[in-house]
């Protein structure tokens, strides 16, 4: 059988050639050719209006208006085209290699969400395929060879649970293009004027909780409190378990003072010692990961690209796994070679005692296994560091240490509780360190705070302690690190870890004018994009994590084949039905809002007007600002009425203009907006002093015509000549600064499409009166030629001049520091960085 093998992008077709021996070639019985995709998707949806029948585009066209929400998906034909130029080009290629071909091999990324199988299918679609298409499914690129002789025949395509579970999230999300429209019109009748709104399933779920948080912080109030409580030698601590109906903490410290003369030293009775261990923590997701070095000054896009680039040279596992364990397998597979990780980052191999896999990192089956080190071990940091920098060394520590953890011993401690002999309700309990094993090598607590240290070790308890004062305070909110939104993705089982890290790092991109999110000195902060949305989907279902985690359960139902793909775009309709009339309420939460215009002004965002157009009586919005003059509250006035008024405002280079003009409806990229509209005819240049007006004689024209040319100033008697079409020489400068003369007239010149009169010079009466050349015609050539007059510290002679334009050499005397020299030489055409010219030069010196 002949084979097409398609990857999903060059970096996996060259780890394909290389594994299997070219990029044609045989497997066992079959003959391959490997083919591939220059960037993922090449192929994308068409915009609603181009999905619909001509009578429908109208209204899937229209961005100012809520009628038209929620859209029929049904309307849709879902059509699809081509990225770019490239990927049609792309396409091309694998459709002509695929001529030959029994069968198509899908070879793309195995991702648990889908994707690959979507891209891949897009593309056979594209080319029109129709015969036998295989599954190739591998943990790592290097297995490859094994995926295909083991693949699955996938033809129906509508039998892959993959392929459905990524199609129905695909139109789930181009569905919910519809909430960021309602949104961006909402924000733009609340007097802005953003940049498309970003609102989404996942985004609009961690734009809440970053947003609640904020909020919680901008109202936290300390409320200090006082009680007495016990603390012996050790600094062990014994307190009373506080409930609503306790009377022992007050919020005055004279009356914890009062409290604390009922007590006395006490002694501690010890109640019971028992010993106990905990099992090293699951294996790092990519999130976790992230987490880790975000405290180490990475960013989420670092560490994602990163690591990328590291499992395409086979240094780590697969980054987009949902595994969360390892199967036997990929256990044994990895057994051999954790002496030699070890030994790189440092770990003493005499801790990796357990090497028979615990229960708790095993699974039966796993498709890529957790987040690991690869199969190939570096030979060091310093390699790794050179190769892929300090986030690349600093993943593969994290990693490694992580993964050698689960072959260490458990953590062994001593548990002791005690309480007091005289204040039986003063109790405490200490966790005394006895072994650390596993902590020796990778200690969880380093994702629990802003530090890698092991435990702190507890001291036992002594016989007696004494009471003291203890000030407490109500909790203080946790600022939004990645620690936190990890902390809260998790708990509300939002996404993978890696699709948690891709999301918060698309989120965050600092040049993306969209971004929702923005990172500094670790801590999450919503832009105003992101803070303009918080606010639009208070009460939203779009935005309410539960709701985000019922769709991702439904979207993995699809894949496997419990819920028909159809009907999760549909669930979008009733998101938009309850979220539009709230998103529309909440415009009053972002008018006024401070932050907010702090935030707008500093991205200069335009003002934005609401109104009633009168001769239509349309509700419309249109941009305060038109090319930097502000309309004032009468002249809104008067646009609403449909009226048309005049501006100053200024051009593109800076140039006063007077434009008259109404508000119209007016389109630009296939998007129709309301704005400022005028003709050209209706622009005026008021009288600056550089412009000059009269009949122009020839044609009895009224012109008006610049009076300045290159620096030179038309006399009242120079404006004359040229009204009547005569021929003037006049002196300017060029753009270098250096003298001229040229002779010209009035034209009507054309510049950028735009018609105008001007001065006009013939070329020919181009003349450079700079005292720094000398200009003639040189025989050799019988061409006019300009050039310096004067080399080093000589001057030439007007005979020498002469003897130069006949081609002639001539001999000169110079000064240097030293004494005299001559050089003979004549003239020749030079360059010098790309630029020609005609000067002296030199074929040979001699000393004085």
């Amino acid at each position: 059988m002949k084979l097409l093998i398609l990857a999903e992008k060059f970096s996996a077709y060259q780890k394909f050639s290389q594994v299997l021996g070219g990029t044609i070639g045989t497997i066992e019985n079959d003959t391959y050719e490997l083919v591939h995709s220059s960037h993922g998707h090449l192929l994308q949806l068409l915009d609603p209006q181009y999905q619909v029948t001509e009578e429908k585009v109208k209204r899937y066209s229209e961005w100012n208006s809520y009628d038209v929400f929620p859209w029929n998906l049904n309307d849709f034909s879902w059509k699809k085209t081509y990225i770019d130029q490239d990927a049609k080009k792309n396409v091309q290629q694998i459709k002509q290699a695929a001529q030959d071909k029994d069968a198509i091999v899908i070879a793309t990324d195995n991702d648990p969400s889908g994707e690959g199988d979507l891209l891949a299918w897009e593309i056979i679609d594209a080319i029109g395929w129709r015969s036998t298409v295989y599954r190739a499914y591998f943990s790592t690129e290097s297995k490859i060879r094994e995926a295909i002789i083991n693949r699955k025949d996938v033809s129906d395509k509508y039998h892959n649970g993959e392929y459905l579970e990524a199609l129905a999230r695909q139109r789930f999300d181009y569905g919910s293009m519809q909430l960021s429209r309602i949104a961006t019109l909402a924000a733009k009748q609340g007097g802005y004027n953003p940049q498309a709104l970003r609102l989404g399933r996942f985004k609009s779920a961690v734009v809440e909780i970053v947003y609640k948080q904020w909020l919680e912080i901008k109202n936290y109030v300390k409320k200090p409190y006082y009680e007495v409580r016990y603390k012996d030698a050790n600094g062990n601590i014994f307190k009373r378990n506080f409930n609503e109906d306790s009377d022992f903490r007050f919020f005055k410290k004279e009356q914890a003072d009062k409290d604390l003369l009922n007590y006395q030293s006490d002694n501690i009775v010890i109640d019971s010692t028992v010993t106990k261990t905990t099992e090293p923590p699951a294996l790092l997701n990519l999130m976790g990961l992230a987490d880790l070095l975000s405290k180490k000054g990475f960013s989420p896009q670092q560490v994602k690209n990163t690591y990328q680039k590291m499992y395409e040279d086979d240094y780590v596992s697969y980054p987009r796994t949902e595994d969360t364990k390892v199967d036997q397998k990929d256990f044994d597979e990895l057994l051999p070679l954790v002496d030699s990780i070890a030994n790189v980052v440092g770990i003493d191999k005499s801790l990796l005692t357990h090497r028979t896999a615990r229960k708790k990192y095993i699974t039966a089956k796993a498709d890529h296994g957790a987040n690991r080190p690869g199969i190939k071990v570096p030979e060091n940091l310093a390699s790794l560091e050179t190769k892929y920098g300090k986030c690349g060394r600093e993943i593969y520590i994290a990693l490694a240490k992580a993964y050698l953890a689960i072959l260490c011993e458990d953590y062994v401690y001593e548990q002791q509780k005690a309480h007091l002999i005289n204040n039986p309700t003063f109790e405490s309990t200490i966790n005394i360190p006895k072994k650390l094993n596993y902590k020796l090598v990778f200690d969880e607590k380093a994702l629990e705070s802003n530090n890698d240290n092991p435990e702190n070790t507890a001291s036992a308890f002594l016989s007696t302690a004494n009471p003291y004062i203890y000030l407490g305070s109500n909790p203080t909110p946790t600022k939004p690190t990645l620690s936190f939104l990890r902390k809260f993705l998790k708990k509300n089982k939002i996404g993978t870890g890696a699709t948690q890290l891709k999301t918060i790092s698309d989120m965050s991109q600092n040049n993306d004018p969209t971004a929702l999110l923005k990172i500094k000195n670790n801590v999450y902060e919503l832009t105003f994009n992101g803070l303009t949305s918080a606010l639009l989907t208070q009460g939203c279902q779009i935005s309410d994590p539960r709701v985000t985690k019922q769709l991702l359960d439904y979207m993995k139902q699809v894949k496997l084949f419990k819920i028909e793909s159809q009907k999760i775009p549909a669930l979008i309709t009733s998101i938009v039905n309850h979220d539009m009339p709230v998103i529309r309420q909440n415009i009053a939460k972002i008018q006024g809002n401070p932050t907010l215009q702090k935030l707008a002004k500093e991205i200069n965002l335009p003002e934005r007007v609401d109104g009633i157009y009168q001769p239509t009586g349309e509700s419309i919005n249109f941009n305060r600002i038109f090319s930097k003059h502000k309309f004032t509250d009468e002249e809104i006035k008067l646009l609403l009425q449909g009226q048309k008024i005049e501006v100053k405002c200024k051009s593109k280079n800076g140039r006063d203009l007077i434009v008259a003009g109404k508000l119209g409806k007016q389109i630009y990229k296939g998007k129709e907006f309301w704005g400022f509209s005028f003709k050209k005819e209706d622009i005026k240049f008021p009288d600056d002093g550089t412009r000059s007006t009269g009949i122009f004689k020839p044609t009895g024209e009224t012109i008006t015509f610049k009076n300045v040319w290159s620096g030179h100033q038309f006399t009242a008697t120079e404006i004359q000549s040229l009204l009547n079409g005569e021929w003037i020489t006049v002196n300017g400068k060029s753009k270098q600064g250096t003298p001229l003369s040229v002779t010209g007239k009035l034209a009507k010149q054309e510049y950028k499409g735009k018609k105008y009169w001007g001065f006009s010079y013939d070329r020919n009466s181009l003349k450079f009166i700079d005292n720094e050349h000398l200009q003639g015609v040189y025989a050799p050539t019988g061409k006019e030629i300009r050039f310096k007059n004067a080399w080093s510290t000589h001057k030439f002679t007007d005979d020498e001049k002469e003897k130069l334009l006949q081609g002639q050499k001539i001999r000169i005397k110079l000064r240097t520091k030293k004494g005299f020299w001559y050089a003979t030489g004549g003239l020749k055409e030079q360059e010098y960085k790309g630029k020609k010219f005609w000067g002296f030069y030199v074929e040979k010196r001699e000393w004085a």
